[in-house]
C-alpha cells in the first residue's frame, strides 16, 4: 500500500520522510505497523520512496529513505477531464471512478443546460471532491493525488482546453467521427476530454467546440448518461494511446 507525504514532509537532504495526518493514524492504528519495516510513500506528485519505518509518535511516522523512483502506475498523458457539473451525487461519482482510471485534474463547468447552482457553499463542495480525490487515489495505488479545481465558465473552459496539446468533446450529436480519429498523428503529452451535462451540449456550444479546433467525437451507437461518459471516454482515449 503506498502513503502519501506533504511536500514539507520530505527531506531529500537527509533523507528522511515524516508522514502525518490520516495515513499516519492509518499507520500506527489500523495496520499497527512497527519500526523496522518497509513502505512505499509518495511525494503526491508521481516520484515514489522506499522508506523504512524509523520511529512512530503520536499523529507522526519517521521514515529513513532507501530509494526513490518515478511511480509506475501514472499515465504519461496528462488528461484533463472538463466535466459540466451534474448533481453533486453523480459528480462524486465522476470523480471517484475518473482518478481510478487515471485522471490528471477536473474542471467543473457550467454550461447552457446545466441545473445545479453554483452558490457560497462551492467551495465546501469542492473541498469534499478533492477528499473523494484523495481517497481514490490512495485506494487505487496512485501515486499522484488529481485536484479538483473551482468551477468555470463554458467560456473560459474553451480557453483552458485549448492550451492542451490535444482537446476532444463528447458530443451525442456526432455519428462517424470517434477518438482514434482524433489522435491520428498525435504524439502530445497532454489532452483536454469535455463531458456535457445531463441535458447534452447546445448546439451554439457544438459550434464553439468547432470554431475552436476542438474534435467533437461520437462515443458509440447510444447516449450515455453524464456520470459514464467521462469514464468511457477516458477509457478509450487510454486505450487508443496504450495506455491500457
Amino acid at each position: 500500500m503506498r502513503f502519501f507525504a506533504e511536500s514539507n514532509g520530505i527531506d531529500l537532504v537527509n533523507k528522511k520522510v515524516t508522514i502525518r495526518g490520516g495515513d499516519a493514524v492509518h499507520i500506527t492504528g489500523a495496520l499497527r505497523l512497527k519500526k523496522g519495516e518497509i513502505i512505499t510513500v509518495s511525494d503526491g506528485g508521481g516520484t515514489d520512496y522506499a522508506c523504512e519505518i524509523t520511529s512512530l509518535e503520536r499523529g507522526a511516522v519517521n521514515l529513513s529513505i532507501l530509494k526513490s523512483y518515478k511511480s509506475s502506475t501514472e499515465p504519461e498523458i496528462k488528461v484533463t477531464l472538463f466535466q459540466a457539473l451534474p448533481k453533486f451525487g453523480k459528480m462524486e461519482l465522476i470523480i471517484e471512478k475518473c482518478v481510478e482510471l487515471g485522471i490528471y485534474e477536473i474542471v467543473p463547468v457550467t454550461t447552457l443546460y446545466t441545473t445545479v447552482k453554483i452558490n457560497d457553499k462551492i467551495s465546501e463542495k469542492i473541498l469534499r471532491f478533492n477528499k473523494i480525490s484523495e481517497s481514490a487515489a490512495k485506494q487505487c495505488n496512485r501515486a499522484f493525488i488529481p485536484k479538483v479545481k473551482m468551477p468555470v465558465s463554458f467560456e473560459t473552459a474553451v480557453c483552458e482546453i485549448q492550451k492542451l496539446d490535444i482537446a476532444i468533446a463528447a458530443y451525442e450529436n456526432e455519428a462517424d467521427f470517434k477518438i482514434r480519429n482524433a489522435l491520428e498523428g498525435f504524439s502530445g503529452k497532454t489532452a483536454g476530454l469535455f463531458i456535457g451535462p445531463e441535458g447534452g451540449f447546445s448546439e451554439s456550444e457544438a459550434l464553439t467546440f468547432k470554431g475552436n479546433k476542438i474534435h467533437t467525437v461520437s462515443l458509440g451507437k447510444r447516449i450515455l448518461r453524464t456520470e459514464t461518459a467521462g469514464f468511457a471516454c477516458l477509457t478509450i482515449f487510454f486505450n487508443e494511446t496504450g495506455e491500457f
